[in-house]
């Protein structure tokens, strides 16, 4: 069985928790962790069973691109949406056909079509 996981990762465990949720319900499988380390061994872990990671851009540990980063180590060519309450252009951030950007607050439609253009379902 092809096993296609997102994980999900922000210093904030509502967010995570509420993420979750939203990709649950719409039938996505979501691993999802407050801890950017812990998301670094989840991907050394589940490696090509990760599809899609989708993490906060700043984190108290570790921000968002670095952690991006160092999962694709594990999981080379991942597509990655950010999210944040800062707009793109304080980070630097250009899209491109792997990386989108999902300003905070977002609507849960808008989670599910960033998902859906990145890796479909």
């Amino acid at each position: 069985m092809d096993t296609r996981i997102i994980l999900v990762v922000d210093d904030q465990p509502l967010m995570v928790k509420l993420i979750t949720a939203v990709l649950e319900t719409s039938g996505f499988e979501v691993r999802g962790t407050d801890d950017p380390d812990a998301a670094i061994e989840m991907a050394q872990v589940l490696r090509e069973s990760v599809q899609l990671l989708i993490t906060d851009m700043r984190m108290t540990h570790m921000n968002g691109q670095e952690l991006a980063a160092r999962v694709e180590r594990h999981c080379p060519d991942l597509p990655v949406i950010f999210i944040s309450g800062d707009t793109p252009e304080e980070f630097g951030f250009v899209a491109d056909d792997r990386h989108l950007y999902l300003r905070k607050p977002f609507r849960n439609q808008a989670l599910i079509d960033c998902v859906r253009t990145l890796i479909g379902g």
